[in-house]
């Protein structure tokens, strides 16, 4: 009896032991105003799933001191002068950046590094398969809604913030047009090497055309800006970013619609 009991307090005791082993930590510094931020939330998401014995922190720091403040820390304790977003930290293994189809093995070996590095486990990159791409258009969908949210959220504050405001929203706006300019580039470079037959631009005249167009909204918002400030009117700096983003918002539509039309074309559909 007597030794039935201890074998089960000893068993309890390494029960409780590995219970109350911390579990190695993966920060995720990001940005809601960075469009590879959202570009990797979802492998990070796919990430959690795959393992379980890792704690995920994702700290999000344009709108959060404290996290920068994390983050700053955490960059010092590694000797980085330079830090971006995204921004991936475990034990002493960080990567920064991401771009589809490159950076995901980086992160799976930065992981398998640190696993390693903390005796958790030994778990090869290649064991674990990349999730299935999803749709490209619906991450750039979710934040070009949530750009017009923002806009739209400018209006309801502080009257004082509202040019800064909207300056910030006008940022994310570009950024996410370089993006899916970028992205739709990128296919038709794919599509032309692939021999498709079908009458499509090359990636340079895409981008030229792109830059043409954006050039076309600038010119427009700086007349309609000049004829603000020729009739004496206030706030004419608010009223060209204004302008900016109301012209923005059907571009970054028609931008979507050509990537969503070169995946398509893609797929051999």
């Amino acid at each position: 009896m007597k030794r039935t009991i201890f074998a089960a307090l000893v068993f309890l005791s390494v029960t409780l032991a590995a219970a109350e082993q911390p579990r190695p930590v993966f920060y995720f510094f990001h940005s809601e105003v960075c469009p590879h931020c959202v570009e990797a939330a979802p492998f990070i998401a796919f990430l959690k799933e795959k393992y379980p014995q890792i704690e995920f922190r994702e700290l999000e720091v344009y709108r959060d001191l404290v996290n920068r403040e994390i983050l700053k820390r955490k960059a010092q304790e590694l000797g980085v002068t330079k830090v971006g977003v995204p921004f991936f930290l475990m034990g002493k293994q960080y990567l920064s950046g991401f771009k589809k189809g490159e950076f995901e093995e980086k992160i799976l070996a930065l992981i398998h590094a640190a696993l390693v590095e903390s005796a958790v486990g030994d778990i090869k990159p290649q064991s674990i398969p990349l999730p299935a791409a999803p749709d490209r258009t619906i991450i750039l969908q979710k934040e070009a809604r949530t750009i017009e949210d923002a806009a739209d959220a400018c209006y309801q504050g502080d009257p004082a913030q509202i040019g800064d405001c909207l300056k910030k929203v006008q940022k994310r706006m570009m950024d996410l047009m370089v993006v899916i300019t970028g992205q739709a580039g990128e296919l038709i470079d794919q599509l032309h090497k692939a021999k498709k037959p079908l009458s499509l631009p090359t990636k340079a005249t895409y981008i030229e055309q792109q830059s043409l167009w954006k050039k076309q909204c600038d010119t427009e918002t700086a007349i309609d800006e000049a004829f603000c400030r020729a009739n004496g009117r206030q706030n004419c700096d608010g009223l060209s970013v204004y302008l900016s983003i109301q012209n923005g918002q059907p571009r970054i539509q028609k931008l979507l619609a050509d990537l969503q039309m070169l995946q398509t074309i893609s797929a051999g559909n």
